[in-house]
């Protein structure tokens, strides 16, 4: 038997869905600020931070070192903006994501390379933020 509260439950789920496929074209990206997905790895006695970047190309992003903050700007374009899009769920235009490092790092040892996708910076831990070892007299 189906009440009348789940009937009208029922009602508001099936308008949500029928709202979220006709306002996707329209719908902002909620997580811009975590643009893009980032991992941080401890490798040794350095940091290797990868981020997804699908589509983007090396000419297109920058890299800054703040503090002990990596700064990764850059730009996506839209590859068929002649075309009116159905659904769009992939945001297009610039994007900065600040990403905090664990440890100090040296900043002429940072190396990063894009392919496939995937920014990989690798940054060398500072001689300052490396244990050093204490010798008991």
């Amino acid at each position: 038997m189906i009440t009348a509260s789940d009937l009208f439950t029922d009602m508001l789920g099936l308008r949500s869905i029928f709202d979220d496929f006709f306002t996707a074209t329209t719908h902002r990206y909620t997580n811009a600020g975590n643009y893009p997905v980032v991992n941080v790895y401890h490798a040794g006695d350095a940091v290797e931070v990868r981020a997804l970047v699908p589509g983007v190309t090396a000419d297109t992003i920058t890299l800054e070192l703040v503090d002990r903050d990596l700064v990764i700007k850059g730009a996506r374009t839209a590859a068929n903006e002649q075309h009116a899009y159905i659904r769009r769920e992939r945001e297009f235009g610039e994007f900065t994501r600040s990403v905090r490092l664990p440890i100090a790092v040296d900043r002429d040892s940072i190396t990063a390379t894009l392919k496939d996708g995937v920014l990989r910076v690798t940054l060398a831990a500072s001689e300052a933020a490396k244990p050093k070892r204490i010798a008991i007299q």
